[in-house]
């Protein structure tokens, strides 16, 4: 963060026009922030701002170096403000890159929000705050140190993790002993317990640092996973977690490692946390990945929100466009990624 935290800057109209306003929180996970990209891009919305001068070169995509407080956000590195006059909506984009700045823009009101970082192997969304390169050891990989980083919990409440993840980052992890009883596949409500990635497989007794916890081995047996407690309610990581959250953005993309698999059935099915879209559509989106993650998902899918095409979009439901977007995101990536 700058020296400029309590620096509160309001967001204005900038169009004298009468359009819509649209805000969109990006949320950089650890190792996804800005200095991390790849292929020259400098940041995540100058990466916009080319595509976009290219697509629409009337308009312009101007960029704020901002560090600091912006909106109610703490976090924040960049704003960006564009306004489409086809469609007649004004986007503001804000970066930020801590957990706490990503809780508040999962509660707040109306807005669009685009996680782009780890899965973290199926336990949520991970963070830290860092003025250049991310460190590979610490508690940021999991429960972390403070409200700025570690991990927002999202997943089953029992996830397999493969020890190489724990010997790279060296963080302190909730595994089980095997002086207690393994954790049920279903609780009593017949809710699964375990990642789909371990249910109805016999749980082992893994040897690790001398002692011994329940796990399993996938493929090779070599390639050894504890069972560690991990959870989208109730969690070590309280309120930092999706059932301590009173989910009120319009859009939430998670657009981390497979996400689909680890998370769609925790944020959709009433069995776990039920944010289900209503029909018609009008509130509660939610899209996913199928694939490792790719920063160019997160980004080629705001360009595609940006540029959509076809009409006047302003003050009408977001699905059309919402929609085109996963299409035209999953056709210039060249697979079926965005879900």
């Amino acid at each position: 963060m700058g020296n400029n935290e309590k620096t509160k800057i309001p967001v204005e109209d900038i169009s004298p026009e009468k359009m819509e306003t649209r805000k969109i929180v990006m949320a950089q996970g650890i190792q996804a922030h800005d200095n991390d990209l790849k292929n020259n891009v400098t940041s995540a919305l100058e990466y916009l701002k080319e595509k976009i001068a290219k697509s629409d070169p009337k308009n312009k995509f101007e960029i704020e170096k901002i560090e600091g407080a912006f909106d109610g956000f703490e976090s924040v590195q960049l704003v960006a403000r564009y306004k489409n006059t086809k469609q007649k909506v004004q986007f503001i984009i804000i970066t930020v890159v801590s957990k706490k700045d990503f809780k508040k823009a999962l509660e707040t009101e109306g807005i669009h929000v685009v996680y782009m970082g780890h899965s973290r192997l199926g336990r949520g969304a991970c963070f830290d705050v860092y003025p250049g390169t991310c460190s590979f050891e610490g508690d940021q990989w999991e429960n972390g140190t403070s409200e700025d980083n570690g991990l927002f919990r999202l997943g089953y409440p029992y996830v397999p993790v493969k020890i190489d993840d724990l010997d790279t980052h060296r963080y302190t992890f909730a595994a089980i002993p095997v002086e207690n009883d393994p954790p049920p596949e279903k609780d009593e409500k017949g809710t699964f317990n375990w990642h789909p990635d371990i249910r109805g497989k016999k749980l082992e007794k893994i040897s690790y640092k001398e002692k011994e916890y329940w796990g399993v081995k996938f493929g090779n047996p070599k390639k050894k996973h504890l069972i560690l407690e991990a959870g989208w309610k109730d969690t070590q990581n309280k309120p930092y977690d999706l059932d301590s959250v009173k989910l009120k953005c319009k859009v939430f993309c998670h657009f981390g490692c497979s996400s689909a698999h680890h998370f769609w059935r925790i944020v959709r099915k009433e069995d776990y946390r039920g944010w289900v879209r209503p029909q018609p559509p009008t509130e509660k989106f939610a899209y996913f990945t199928t694939k490792p993650a790719d920063y160019r998902c997160a980004l080629n899918w705001l360009f595609c929100i940006l540029s959509y095409p076809d009409k006047e979009n302003a003050s009408k439901s977001w699905w059309e466009s919402l929609q085109w977007a996963k299409w035209k995101t999953n056709r210039m990536l060249g697979e079926e990624i965005v879900y």
